[in-house]
């Protein structure tokens, strides 16, 4: 059993001051089997300390039901971090934001009327009950009862956000009452008052920035000179949407930036210090621009990668990169020291030979309409209690002879249109297009059919809530169109589709295909020839892929891998002509 508080000058352990030195790592972004290899390399850096997110939309995916088990076992995270010698900075907090969907949310709480993050007793009550049944998981491994957890934080970020002050103590308390007696934390930027409206009373307040060291840190000690500098992240990377660049941050910049936080003895946190992936639908979204987007480009929705390999230290696969070891190099000068030889830790990637997607059907063939919702209007996602993947809308058109113009108004977020089975155009919400002529032949029936795809939630500012789908009606020629059939389609797994041999390779379309390979060997599948969609290795929603890159390619954990493999993909445009999927032993991306 410790003590752990907290004075002027540092953290102390037992009435020793601790010289902490962190890194985010995130359990639920890296499958089981694969973290040791990163805390290796956090060890062989000279981390001391682990920080770590929660996400309550994956621990508590329905409501009242929970998950700690696989990629969710925070227990095992944390006795794994302890026998490896890592202190842990736990943030079990409801909103986390991380560049992940919903900011951690889970989308269950849009089927009610609510304010999130707020004191509004609706929203409140699921936020306490979800933190006194994580509380039950990590409490025992506080510090205070031999464990490695030697601080909590309460929410993340919240001077950004909100100025509810009744909403984050309540919050603490909750966390206090469920026997939680080591220092509880927030971070903020160091911004206008961000300090002052997301901190809780009595509280340890953290600084977030992304190079300004010296600044930020002499902030946040003029703000709380009773408690030790703390930077809670260290913005060692950034953050990559889809449909732009990837481009790197200045090694060097970051190396002295860290180095500068140091020589203001301040408390370092990278963040993050390890990516990894967004696996299945995961990904956030920001309401902005992308980086170095050109001048006058409208702000609007822009959805992040599925890779999080957000330029960190250690890459998606859970490598080190050039900038781990300027950092690395920076802090032994700062200590005076030789740099100690990297231990050797194992690692292997494979490339296999190319997979041949035989077995294929179309989602026309798969789509079972019988399960559809009819209603007047389209329903949205929310309204079908839909949480991720795709939803297919179908209508009867009777055709006048005249041209129509289609509006999808409030479409969330993507939708490829389709008349009588051929393939119109594609919509992307707040994006320029041009208008959608639908030729209508006079006296016939048609059928429009919308696959429409959630992107990703927002994950931070004021925009996180929203409704998916269709959530106001299409109209053509400006007037409604009425009776539709909704139909969910989740992808939560694909496997069971009646797969035949077939030739047909024009989306949208389902194809499955055989691989050997050898277990415990990453390897990449490389989408580079594909359009856009989702794939799937032995089950496991791998993520999703898009031609316009950045990232071309998806992360196959080795741990995921046996001697023989299946490989599923939904494609939503067309299968390469040879019908084969490609892989390499790395990642590609197109990098500025």
């Amino acid at each position: 059993m410790s003590t752990v508080t907290l004075k002027p000058d540092g953290l102390y352990i037992d009435d020793k001051r601790f010289d902490m030195l962190s890194g985010d790592i995130h359990y639920f972004r890296i499958y089981p089997g694969g973290l040791r290899r990163r805390l290796e390399y956090a060890k062989a850096f000279g981390l001391n300390t682990i920080q770590t997110y929660c996400p309550w939309n994956l621990h508590e995916p329905k409501k009242g039901e929970f998950n700690f088990s696989g990629m969710l076992d925070l227990k095992g995270f944390l006795e794994l971090a302890d026998e490896m010698g890592f202190k842990v900075l736990l943030r079990p907090s409801p909103y986390i934001c991380s560049e992940w969907d919903f900011g951690g949310l889970p989308a269950w709480l849009q089927h009610e009327e609510m304010v999130v993050r707020s004191s509004d007793e609706r929203y409140f009550t699921h936020a306490r009950d979800y933190t006194k049944r994580i509380c039950k998981e990590f409490v025992p491994y506080l510090a205070t009862n031999g464990g490695p957890i030697i601080a909590v934080a309460v929410e993340n970020e919240y001077g950004g956000y909100g100025y509810d002050k009744k909403y984050m103590n309540d919050l603490a308390d909750v966390l206090r009452e469920c026997g939680v007696d080591v220092p509880l934390y927030t971070t903020d930027g160091y911004f206008c008052d961000m300090f002052e409206r997301g901190c809780i009373d009595g509280g340890w307040v953290g600084a977030n920035y992304r190079n300004e060291s010296s600044i930020a840190i002499n902030a946040l000690r003029k703000f709380q000179p009773d408690k030790p500098a703390f930077v809670g992240e260290f913005w060692s990377g950034r953050a990559v949407h889809w449909c732009e660049n990837f481009k790197r941050r200045d090694i060097n910049e970051v190396a002295a930036g860290f180095k500068e936080g140091l020589e203001e003895g301040a408390y370092m946190n990278f963040y993050m210090f390890a990516g990894g992936t967004n696996f299945g639908f995961m990904n956030g979204a920001n309401f902005g621009v992308t980086f170095n987007a050109p001048e006058g480009t409208p702000t609007r929705y822009i959805p992040m990668l599925t890779a999080y390999n957000c330029d960190p230290l250690l890459n998606e696969e859970g490598l080190p990169t050039p900038k781990y070891f300027a950092c690395r190099k920076a802090l032994y000068e700062f200590l005076g020291k030789d740099e100690p030889p990297m231990p050797e830790i194992d690692y292997k990637s494979q490339e296999v030979a190319p997979i041949s997607l035989k077995k294929r059907v179309s989602l026309w063939d798969a789509a079972d309409y019988g399960a559809a919702v009819k209603s007047k209007l389209p329903l949205n996602m929310d309204e079908m209690h839909q949480d991720y993947g795709y939803c297919l809308y179908k209508s009867v058109l009777t055709g006048d002879g005249k041209e129509k113009v289609l509006d999808l108004p409030e479409l969330r977020d993507r939708a490829d249109i389709y008349l009588d089975r051929k393939f119109v155009a594609t919509v992307m919400r707040e994006r320029d297009h041009q208008p959608i002529a639908l030729n209508l032949e006079k006296g016939k029936e048609h059928v429009l059919e919308l696959l429409v795809e959630n992107m990703g939630r927002i994950n931070f500012g004021e925009k996180i809530v929203e409704k998916k789908g269709l959530v106001t009606p299409p109209t053509l020629d400006g007037e409604v169109i009425e009776n539709w059939e909704c139909l969910s389609l989740p992808m939560t797994e694909i496997s069971s589709l009646e797969y035949k041999d077939a030739a047909d390779q024009t989306g949208p379309i389902f194809a499955r295909g055989q691989f050997t390979a050898e277990p415990n060997s990453d390897t990449f599948l490389d989408m580079r020839d594909f359009g856009k969609g989702i794939a799937f290795v032995n089950g496991f929603n791998l993520g999703r892929y898009w031609s316009l890159g950045p990232q071309y390619t998806l992360y196959v954990p080795g741990e995921l891998i046996k001697e023989s493999n299946t490989v599923e993909v939904f494609e939503q445009y067309a299968i390469p002509a040879d019908g084969k999927l490609k892989t390499s032993n790395c990642s590609i991306y197109n990098e500025e």
